[in-house]
């Protein structure tokens, strides 16, 4: 399936043959992209932050996935434009995020407070999981549902991956295990993302998907955490955080999948994430133990947990709000 995203016009531009061109086109759009920075984040213009979105998906993901070369000089272009798009981010997330226990600091005081923020998150009482375990969803919403949960899903692994290059060793073990659990444990055919098209044996499977923004939104930070911010800290809160809250999410899911009319042999994706990610999750806190030396380890963690928690609810957000779209009409006719 392709994922149709928008390239805005901020990152169009004549591949650089040399540095003296690659320059010359950093100059060219820099005023552009500054100016989109500012008002996608510090303003909370919705239109810059659906451009800055769609900018940082293309060239999160040509990072991600290695596509150019160390050597191409239009490289260095996205990477000096998409750092003036990130440093403004980054300052407006590290204002946002702030620990409690910042001023009467101990690692088990931390500690306790990291796992409150990830049990206590919004996203367990969201209200499309809510709508979905307890009435289920008409077909078209449920196609929207897994048309945008799968641009996040088909590339988590890299995640992962991305992530154990500078994790510490003693975590890297775990982290590949996780990984194998991901691909399949050995058997190929049924690596996670594979198993998640299971779900569109009843439905359409696209050839496109045009995604809501808050799934790019959601992509762009795990990329930032995992590999980009230049902190393991964070995207190990990231993706531990994700995975102490994943459980109970995907209960929800499975059962709102099911009150769909999907056949329970389809939705072996979920089920397989109740169990794996209740024991990540569970492990996750004795993990990062020793990891928390100071405030600053701790408030890292914070940042990248509650950073993607938020994000994966921007996401839920914006699919709950295309449903109820869906939904109030059928309402109203009935």
């Amino acid at each position: 399936m392709k994922i149709a995203v928008p390239m805005p016009k901020y990152g169009i531009f004549k591949p650089a043959a040399t540095l003296a061109e690659a320059q010359d086109t950093i100059q060219a759009h820099l005023s552009g992209v500054d100016a989109l920075a500012y008002a996608a984040f510090i303003e909370g213009n919705s239109r810059a932050w659906v451009d800055a979105q769609n900018l940082l998906y293309h060239w999160n993901l040509d990072e991600l996935e290695r596509k150019s070369p160390v050597t191409d000089y239009s490289r260095l272009i996205r990477q000096v434009l998409r750092n003036r798009l990130l440093e403004v981010e980054e300052r407006v997330r590290k204002e946002r995020y702030t620990l409690a226990c910042w001023n009467k600091f101990t690692p088990d005081i931390a500690i306790e407070e990291l796992k409150a923020a990830a049990l206590n998150h919004r996203i367990h009482s969201h209200p499309l999981l809510d709508h979905m375990s307890a009435e289920g969803l008409p077909p078209e919403a449920v196609q929207l549902f897994l048309d945008n949960y799968y641009v996040n899903n088909r590339v988590f692994h890299l995640h992962i991956a991305a992530q154990s290059l500078s994790a510490p060793f003693s975590m890297r073990a775990e982290m590949y295990k996780n990984l194998y659990d991901e691909l399949g444990s050995g058997e190929p055919s049924e690596a996670h993302p594979l198993l998640f098209l299971r779900n569109y044996r009843t439905l359409h499977l696209p050839d496109t998907i045009i995604p809501l923004t808050g799934s790019v939104f959601l992509l762009n930070t795990k990329i930032y955490h995992t590999f980009l911010s230049g902190n393991v800290l964070q995207g190990v809160g990231g993706l531990g955080f994700l995975e102490l809250a994943m459980p109970a999410q995907m209960e929800k899911i499975f059962a709102g999948l099911k009150k769909s009319n999907l056949p329970v042999k389809d939705l072996v994706f979920w089920e397989v994430h109740i169990t794996l990610d209740k024991e990540h999750g569970e492990s996750w806190f004795e993990e990062v133990r020793d990891l928390v030396r100071s405030r600053e380890d701790a408030k890292a963690l914070f940042e990248g947990g509650m950073s993607l928690l938020d994000a994966r609810a921007r996401f839920y957000d914006d699919v709950w709000g295309a449903v109820q779209e869906m939904i109030e009409p059928q309402q109203m006719s009935a």
